[in-house]
């Protein structure tokens, strides 16, 4: 057999890949009438390795493969006759709360009643010496270091105090304690604007209840 130069990489390749090792090669530095001499032993040839594999595949994956194009389909189909979903409308923003709103309203109308009163009142003050003490050392228990008080202002039957606080925290721990400020048989109500305020007002009774909003109006 003989081969041109060009085509040597590519017979070789063949050569290796058949197994037909038997073979010498004439490159242009050799004599290119001789091209490649057979140098086979005399011993009967070994047969050639196949250079074809023959692929058979499996029925049952074939039956796969078209189930799973069929599904592909019937996916695409329905969703081409899908109609296009329409864009969310933006939820309506929360109302506020009617209660919570009518309990603040309800809360401001009777410290306003309280105030009115306090102004209106004459200062009777043995009422302001006998509870400015007490309040005074309430505002002194460690565990209301972040409450203090910003004023204190008594009439003749109801006392006002201010109190600011650092936090919501110290706030809460205020309003656990604040009945241990006012006296035994005295009423008190704690006035907040919002559940947000840290400045809020106490109003306490000499004796008794609180006045009613009548009471309050008439000063009685």
């Amino acid at each position: 057999m003989t081969f041109s130069r060009k085509g040597t990489a590519a017979v070789a390749a063949l050569l290796v890949i058949s197994g037909l090792t038997g073979f010498k090669f004439i490159t242009s530095r050799e004599k290119p009438s001789e091209g490649i001499q057979q140098a086979l032993p005399p011993s009967e040839p070994r047969p050639a390795t196949p250079l074809v594999t023959i692929y058979r595949p499996d029925p049952a994956v074939g039956q796969l493969k078209n189930e799973l194009d069929a599904l592909k389909d019937e996916v695409k189909t329905i969703n081409a006759q899908a109609p296009a979903a329409a864009d969310p409308s933006p939820e309506p923003e929360a109302a506020p709360d009617a209660t919570l709103a009518t309990v603040i309203a309800e809360a401001k109308a009777e410290a306003d009643r309280y105030d009115d009163r306090i102004q209106r009142e004459p200062v009777d003050r043995n009422f302001s010496l006998e509870v400015t003490p007490r309040v005074n050392e309430f505002f002194q228990k460690p565990e209301l270091t972040g409450s203090t008080m910003t004023r204190m202002d008594c009439a003749s039957t109801l006392c006002r105090v201010g109190v600011r606080h650092d936090n919501v925290a110290a706030r809460q721990a205020f309003l656990e304690r604040v009945a241990s400020m006012i006296p035994a048989n005295s009423e008190l109500f704690a006035h907040l604007d919002d559940q947000r305020d840290l400045e809020i007002e106490v109003y306490f009774s000499r004796s008794g209840g609180l006045p009613g909003a009548k009471q309050a109006a008439n000063g009685q």
